[in-house]
């Protein structure tokens, strides 16, 4: 592969690698480049912040859910038309719970053939930054680790003092310094509450970051580590000559709004009804419906059209899931349940995960919406719901001691710990119900996913559940996947391209279903 790009990771968690992802995305597109980011991992809040920041969708990458094969293909396809693509790594550099590292960043930056940008936080180090870099560099010879970005620099004379020791005992260059500010770092509720924020509050942090570091960090080094030709980089414009010293401050563009629009196929984040970011994303293919005119039953063209949940409570979906919908002809209609009255005119429902407890009162308070999602799914109205969106639908969340009425389609109350009850991976292995008509998935031998939630379902009664928790935790500790009428809820986030044909059979499923409908209906 010769694809232009770099892996950046880190030294150990909580070194300010996030934040400088972000603000490199953005410091690149306001200089026309087409960035595309990559997470690894099964995160959902971080590739939000590295879509926003880069105004293309950010993919995971991970290798539970996909074989190396598989990865690199990925990478390759979702690379293709973009100037650098950015690889921002989980955890530390080497971590992995797998004794050799085969899970871990090093991995995957050597598999997709990327050098390393490697963040370090400098808080507490001096010169006793080299034998850890050493160590790093030599502890595997196959990696390419290329650059250093010192992050949380005390002075000028802290920064000159580390970058002297490295450049006097190793060959790796130092491609930024930037300061101990608490204002570069993006906080973590500000990171999980991401649509919490409208579309100026997103772009003015971003832009608020990448300007702060615009100053302490060499752009045109970070490019040539990349790969990145010469004539792409006078393609998207004048390229700011590095800075005699990082420490500098910021040049008077630390504003500067980057406006750009998105390149083909990326996924637009336009402002909503309330200013805040939305995903618009459009199926572009027909699939076969049944038209009913006059009595007669006629063929004819129409496209399936799904309800997404997408709100400050509801923003947790995997890029892949609803591009597969896509992908299948189906064309997703956001709402909501936050502020719409009722559902828009769809054939089904995907309600994803988020902080419904967050905003608990506030989805009390949306009765309209509540009662006519009640009333839908009593009707035949198929759901699928991920982990906060099965806290939706069941009769109640307390949250901070207060107890908020939801839809009430679930016999069960939610209930939230300070630890999570359930962190990690999942493998799920369905459940036979014979005869049961909403079991579209009967032929799936099992399902992989993630999840990660504080809540727990109490007072459960007349639950049925779909599947057998292989790895994980899901609902109970040995089910997870409620059933209820054509509702399929669960505390598992599904990755589709794991289980690629997860998606397919739920999309057959609402075409039956509705054909069914109108033939009791005639």
């Amino acid at each position: 592969m010769n694809t232009s790009g770099f892996y950046i990771s880190a030294t150990k968690r909580n070194s300010g690698k996030t934040s400088l992802a972000i603000a490199i995305c953005r410091l690149l597109k306001q200089k026309n480049f087409d960035v595309q980011p990559f997470k690894k991992g099964p995160d959902f809040i971080d590739p939000m912040w590295l879509s926003i920041a880069s105004q293309r969708n950010c993919y995971n990458l991970d290798f539970y859910f996909l074989s190396g094969k598989k990865i690199v293909k990925h990478f390759i396809k979702n690379s293709i038309g973009s100037d650098i693509s950015i690889v921002e790594g989980n955890h530390g550099l080497y971590d992995s719970t797998d004794l050799y590292g085969r899970t871990s960043n090093a991995s995957l930056a050597k598999l997709l053939g990327l050098p390393v940008i490697l963040v370090v936080d400098v808080s507490e180090m001096n010169r006793s930054i080299v034998p850890m870099i050493l160590g790093f560099k030599d502890f595997d010879k196959d990696l390419s680790l290329n650059g250093l970005l010192l992050n949380k620099v005390h002075s000028k004379r802290h920064e000159k003092n580390l970058i002297k020791a490295v450049e006097y005992y190793t060959d790796i260059n130092v491609v930024g310094a930037v300061p101990n500010d608490s204002e570069i770092s993006i906080k973590q509720r500000h990171l999980g509450l991401v649509s919490t924020l409208n579309k100026e509050e997103l772009d003015g942090l971003i832009d608020k970051i990448a300007g702060k570091v615009s100053g302490y960090i060499d752009i045109p080094a970070i490019l040539k580590i990349s790969n990145v030709s010469t004539g792409k980089i006078k393609m998207a414009g004048k390229i700011d000559k590095p800075v005699n010293s990082l420490l500098v401050p910021a040049s008077d563009n630390s504003n500067a709004a980057g406006k750009h629009a998105s390149a083909p196929g990326a996924m637009s984040l336009p402002a909503g009804n309330n200013g805040i970011y939305n995903i618009n994303i459009n199926g572009i293919n027909d699939i076969n419906n049944i038209n009913i005119n006059n009595g007669n039953i006629s063929n004819r063209k129409k496209r399936l059209k799904i309800g997404i949940a997408f709100d400050g409570a509801f923003n947790f979906y995997y890029n892949e899931n609803l591009e597969q919908l896509k992908d299948l002809g189906v064309e997703l209609d956001m709402f909501s349940p936050l502020n719409d009255p009722v559902l828009p005119e769809v054939d089904a429902v995907y309600i994803g995960g988020g902080f419904p407890e967050v905003f608990a009162q506030d989805l009390e308070a949306n009765y309209n919406i509540r009662r006519d999602i009640k009333e839908k799914v009593e009707y035949g109205l198929p759901v699928y719901a991920e982990c906060g969106g099965l806290m939706y639908l069941c009769r109640s969340i307390t949250y901070d001691e207060t107890k908020s009425a939801m839809v009430g389609i679930i016999d069960a109350d939610v209930k939230l710990t300070k630890k999570p009850k359930g962190h990690g991976y999942t493998m799920l292995k369905p459940l036979n119900h014979f005869g049961a008509s909403w079991q579209w998935h009967q032929n799936i031998r099992s399902l992989k996913g993630h999840e990660f939630h504080h809540s727990f379902l109490d007072n459960m009664s007349n639950i049925s559940f779909g599947f057998d928790v292989i790895r994980g935790h899901g609902v109970n500790g040995s089910n997870d996947g409620i059933i209820c009428k054509n509702v399929l809820a669960s505390f598992t986030h599904v990755y589709s391209k794991a289980s690629p044909s997860w998606f397919k059979k739920w999309v057959s499923f609402i075409k039956n279903r509705n054909k069914l409908f109108f033939l009791d209906n005639l």
